[in-house]
């Protein structure tokens, strides 16, 4: 019953939030010009508004009424699944108090600022099949009636920022499984916002840079931060008027609170204003900045909306200079403004363009029609403007018109390529013609009678066109069984083409360049040195995925090939070189060695693996391994299987460092290893036997 009350006051909500969005927006007196929030040039400073009423009227207020709704109402045990864990510090030290929350992995449906009808009964569903835990006392927790499915488990406690080992926000797992989420306390700072005559604001808006802001209620409101140095800013709007502090830097040692901060908030001013053309240009990249006389920089620059509106806030009492242009200071009209106890409002009338401001670009296709889609780059400061009927003006600053005898433009349309072109600051159009498109077939020869045979229908051929001059890239795929593939639209010109064999792993068969001319184009792709084999391996495998591994092949070859019914797998298109072939997560772990060119039809007979091949180290460098290394220990016990290393390393993430042993070449090293560089890292190891060369 409480379930289907919730659910009835969340629709009746959501009807309600449609019904106020719905109503059309108050009139705008005449005399008062459209406005646009502008940003401060340090902080933006947002005031809390007062409150009206606690009814929705947005998608975010609707959201948290919802979730309000939900809490009331606990969820259904519907499964009988388990997930245990701890909280604690990194040093070990246990957590109690900390609230563990569970829920379906996935996607909720949900946009930016959007709750449609179908995310709200979503959310609905995944808070029936969330679950909640509190850490006790040894900072132990269990997360019990759970469904067959991978959960993201997250945990919070005030003071505290609750991370994964590898400082993930939550964790994936499932039932069944054992986890540990790390604490690292944070620093409290107190903020103290106070208004020049020594009163407090009823509310206001704490801006720290580099992390999220937040409302302020008196007296103090209290910010929980990690180790590191920060700028507070803090914002009020009080009796009608803006108030703003100046920047304040802390800095946060680790563990330790910070002493009240005090922020004295001083009456910012503004400037708003209209900007209104003589032509028909009025919105199109219109710019205004404000600056002090004297200064040679503007303090704030920004673009008017589309009614010609601007604003500039968060400003002292003083004298300002507002300046209004369009494409790089052509027409441009300035103001002088005094602020002295109230806003300024102005209006700002630019003159309209002159014909010599511009040079106007068309780009035809090869029959002379004019293109609508295109891209270009201008070789000199300037700006662009493209128009409805397809053409673009170009607008170089004064400068570059007085710099430069001439100008040049890098036109590039879809399947017609690139086009530079040059032309004298006194022509006032410029007009750029393109040629036919090429086309490329790619064939290749009869494949091996096996692949038909074993019907690998999965296997593909595909093509990557890379432009030599713009390093633009096309692609296309085909099975393999078609004979051929095409490409259509290429620009002319020179391509590096790399054409690779898909099937579970992809093997590189040819990287050449190419010179496509207009029209159609054919490459043909040589087969020759290429094998194909045949692996049989033990029926009771059946379903699962033969991986191959190849070692000293540039680029490397990796992936699987599912184990048939009859217990055999086929590896397609395989150049020379050796080769590592493994059934991970079978009852033992090893692998087998196979070169290539050899025997076509082989028996998997795995030898026992003798450590871990490390095959990948980008992003990990840090650990101190090598790509080639084989790790055979981890603090003096023997491992054999990525899950092995996993489970060692987890055991000593007490400590900064474990100890490793691998070889390397010929010789053994120990090295010293963050646990959380390799700790969920398996994808990079692979269990080898010998030898590895």
């Amino acid at each position: 019953m409480r379930r289907t009350a919730a659910v009835a006051s969340i629709m009746f909500a959501l009807g309600f939030l449609g019904v106020r969005l719905a109503r059309p927006p108050a009139p705008v007196e005449e005399s008062a010009p459209p406005v646009r929030e502008a940003p401060h040039a340090a902080v933006p400073a947002i005031a809390a508004a007062p409150a009206e009423d606690a009814s929705p009227k947005t998608p975010e207020d609707l959201r948290a009424r919802i979730e309000e709704l939900l809490a009331a109402v606990p969820p259904a045990v519907s499964g009988t699944g388990i997930i245990a864990g701890r909280v604690t510090t990194r040093s070990g030290e246990p957590l109690p108090g900390a609230r563990i929350h569970a829920e379906p992995a996935g996607e909720d449906g949900r946009g930016e600022g959007d709750v449609p009808t179908a995310a709200v009964l979503d959310l609905i569903a995944r808070h029936g099949r969330s679950r909640e835990a509190t850490a006790d006392a040894e900072g132990a927790f269990t997360l019990a009636g759970l469904e067959a499915c991978i959960y993201e488990v997250s945990a919070e406690l005030p003071g505290y920022e609750v991370h994964s080992i590898g400082g993930h926000a939550s964790v994936s797992a499932k039932s069944g499984d054992t986890i540990q989420l790390i604490g690292r306390r944070l620093a409290e700072v107190p903020v103290v916002l106070v208004l020049p005559d020594g009163t407090m604001p009823a509310d206001g808006r704490i801006a720290c840079l580099d992390e999220a802001g937040k409302t302020w209620r008196p007296p103090r409101t209290s910010l929980f931060l990690p180790r590191g140095d920060y700028d507070l800013k803090g914002s009020a709007s009080h009796e009608g008027g803006r108030y703003e502090s100046a920047v304040r830097s802390i800095s946060i040692a680790e563990g330790r609170d910070v002493p009240e901060v005090g922020l004295a908030l001083e009456h910012k001013l503004a400037i708003r204003g209209l900007v209104r053309v003589s032509d028909a240009w009025l919105g199109v990249r219109l710019r205004v900045s404000v600056r002090e006389p004297g200064e040679d920089e503007d303090s704030e620059s920004g673009h008017v909306d589309d009614g010609g509106g601007f604003e500039f806030t968060g400003l002292d009492p003083g004298t300002y200079l507002v300046r209004a242009s369009r494409f790089e200071g052509h027409t441009a009209v300035e103001r002088v403004v005094e602020l002295a106890g109230k806003d300024a409002a102005i209006e700002l009338v630019l003159p309209p363009l002159s014909p010599d401001d511009y040079t106007v670009l068309r780009v035809l296709a090869p029959d002379g029609t004019p293109l609508s889609r295109y891209s270009y780059e201008l070789a000199w400061p300037g700006d662009t403007a493209h128009r409805k009927d397809g053409t673009c003006w170009l607008f170089p600053t004064r400068a570059a018109q007085e710099q430069h005898l001439s100008m040049s433009v890098r036109v590039r349309a879809p399947g017609y390529g690139d086009r530079r072109v040059s032309f004298g600051r006194d022509v006032r159009e410029v007009v750029v013609r393109f040629a036919e498109p090429a086309a490329l077939e790619v064939t290749w020869s009869a494949l091996d009678p096996r692949l038909a045979r074993r019907d690998v229908v999965d296997l593909h051929f595909s093509v990557e066109l890379v432009e030599l001059e713009t390093r633009q890239k096309h692609d296309a795929r085909a099975r393999a069984a078609a004979g051929r593939l095409r490409v259509f639209g290429l620009p002319p010109g020179m391509y590096t083409a790399a054409i690779e064999a898909q099937c579970g792993f992809s093997t590189r068969m040819c990287s050449t360049e190419i010179d496509l001319r207009s029209g159609e184009n054919r490459f043909d792709v040589p087969l020759g040195g290429v094998s194909t084999l045949t692996v049989v391996v033990d029926p009771a495998l059946r379903g699962k995925d033969l991986a191959i591994r190849s070692l000293g092949i540039d680029p490397p070859i990796s992936g699987s090939s599912e184990i048939g019914d009859d217990g055999v797998a086929v590896l397609p298109l395989l150049p020379p070189g050796e080769y590592r072939l493994a059934v991970h997560g079978s009852s033992s772990e090893g692998d087998m060695r196979v070169m290539l060119p050899g025997p076509a039809d082989v028996r998997f007979e795995p030898r026992p693996a003798g450590g871990l091949l490390v095959l990948d180290v980008e992003g990990i460098e840090e650990a101190g391994l090598r790509n080639g290394d084989r790790i055979v220990a981890v603090e003096g016990a023997a491992v054999t299987s990525a899950p092995a290393l996993r489970a060692a390393v987890l055991s000593a993430r007490s400590r900064r460092t474990v100890k490793i042993a691998v070889v390397r070449g010929e010789a053994r090293v120990e090295l010293d290893v963050d646990p959380d560089a390799i700790a969920d890292e398996s994808h990079r190891f692979w269990p080898v036997s010998l030898p590895t060369r």
